[in-house]
């Protein structure tokens, strides 16, 4: 029963680093969705089941966009894990004594290095993450987000062949 505490609080933050934004209205309400486009009057929310919601933009008070969480918690964990790979840069002295990995200095740094660079590599893809997440939904908010590719398909110059599909 002593899991129920971090088990409660791994999904909350699981929970919290969502894909969803929120989008607060002046009347009082709230709708929460990935915002698929914007268009000058309008910003087109898509909602968890799947509906298409056209919020007019002099209604929208407020839009709190994913990924902060994941910033904020990644953040944490790459600063409190720094320290942990900066304590393994010691020295150990004496020589060689024994075993596979050497002396017993050596095996207490790779024992810390290895989890410290685990937990430094998960930091930094969490705030890579929630930094994407964040930005690609604050640019779909703007309208300046387009998913689709700008290229063209190229016509085929006569008398070349081109494969049926």
């Amino acid at each position: 029963m002593r899991l129920r505490a971090p088990a409660f609080a791994l999904g909350l933050f699981v929970y919290a680093c969502g894909t969803s934004a929120t989008v607060r209205l002046h009347r009082g309400g709230e709708v929460q969705g990935r915002i698929a486009e914007a268009r000058p009057g309008y910003v087109v929310i898509e909602e968890n089941d799947g509906r298409r919601l056209a919020v007019p933009r002099r209604e929208v008070a407020d839009v709190r966009h994913p990924g902060t969480p994941a910033m904020v918690m990644g953040g944490a964990v790459t600063v409190l894990s720094i320290p942990l790979v900066a304590a393994t840069a010691f020295e150990c002295g004496g020589p060689d004594e024994g075993g596979f990995m050497g002396n017993d200095c050596e095996k207490a740094r790779a024992t810390v290095l290895i989890p410290a660079v685990a937990l430094l590599g998960t930091g930094i893809g969490m705030v890579v993450w929630g930094l994407t997440t964040y930005e690609g939904s604050r640019a779909r908010a703007e309208g300046t987000h387009d998913d689709a590719p700008t290229l063209a398909p190229r016509s085929a110059p006569e008398g070349e062949w081109r494969p049926p599909f």
